[in-house]
């Protein structure tokens, strides 16, 4: 998979996002880019890079109550974030959001993400 670690404006990018994170009009607060239970922004983002992955892998690795959104490589790097390829050992198609510092970088990039798969439950 050499050619993952090329990430194109193009390729698409899976969020998982809890329930709580899903305001009533479909769209996303920036719950969805922070640390679990604070408003703390997260240093790396974890995403799937979607050409090596589906989303139902995606989702199949979080407990009920979370739904998938997606967002392009391109937007994220046009709100001047990295995107860097880092697989694991049991998920290939893993890669991090890098530079998000303020709760304004994550309300940006919540804007640009669109709800894929709505929270279950």
């Amino acid at each position: 998979m050499d050619n993952a670690q090329e990430i194109s404006d193009d390729d698409l990018l899976y969020r998982r996002f809890y329930h709580k994170s899903c305001r009533r009009d479909g769209r996303l607060t920036l719950a969805t880019y922070t640390l679990p239970k604070s408003s703390i922004p997260d240093p790396e983002i974890s995403v799937d890079l979607e050409r090596l992955t589906t989303s139902e892998e995606t989702l199949a690795k979080a407990p009920g109550g979370f739904g998938l959104g997606v967002l392009s490589a391109g937007d994220v790097r046009r709100l001047g974030f990295t995107v860097r390829y880092q697989p694991l050992p049991d998920n290939n198609a893993h890669c991090i959001i890098e530079g998000v510092k303020t709760e304004e970088d994550c309300d940006r990039l919540a804007e640009v993400t669109r709800v894929h798969t709505p929270p279950r439950g």
